[in-house]
């Protein structure tokens, strides 16, 4: 089964745990609306697939493109 869990590296800090990668992204969007786009430099995003192997970890402006969509952000600096 996947899952993920979103972390905040800079305060090492658990911010959630997540079933699906729609549900972390659909938290991600609330983080960055809320605090900015250059919060995405503050988190990662990681998680396993279905065979319980590491899915390559989101972060920075990957991230933020993932989540709000690469039309709509402004690279993070």
């Amino acid at each position: 089964m996947r899952h993920y869990h979103l972390w905040d590296v800079e305060a090492n800090n658990l911010l959630g745990h997540f079933e699906t990668e729609e549900e972390a992204l659909r938290s991600v969007k609330e983080l960055l609306e809320t605090f900015g786009v250059s919060y995405a430099e503050e988190i990662v995003l990681g998680g396993r697939d279905e065979h319980d192997d590491v899915l390559p970890p989101l972060a920075g402006t990957e991230l933020a493109d993932r989540t709000m969509g690469a039309q709509s952000v402004a690279r993070v600096s």
